[in-house]
């Protein structure tokens, strides 16, 4: 969450002084811009490699316990071998 909240205040900062740029002509204040929106694409990329990484770890939690509870519904049904016999008529 913390660069989350760090994008929202590079962007208040950028509306700022995007303003100054377009409104007062201030080549320093587009600059800033720049710099900024640089850095909010940095950030960007960071917070999509976080969630990337927290989607793949819960993917892998349930595939482990998926993978868990069929190894104890397979060893149920081995120990009951009178489950797999079959009545010949």
């Amino acid at each position: 969450m913390d660069k989350i909240i760090s994008l929202q205040v590079y962007f208040s900062k950028i509306i700022e002084d995007a303003n100054k740029f377009f409104k007062k002509k201030n080549k320093a204040a587009g600059i800033r811009v720049r710099k900024k929106l640089q850095r909010c694409k940095k950030l960007a990329q960071e917070i999509r490699i976080l969630i990337q990484k927290m989607k793949q770890d819960e993917i892998q939690k349930k595939s482990a316990n998926h993978n868990k509870e069929m190894s104890i519904v397979g060893k149920m049904l081995l120990d009951n071998k009178s489950f797999f016999i079959l009545e010949r008529s």
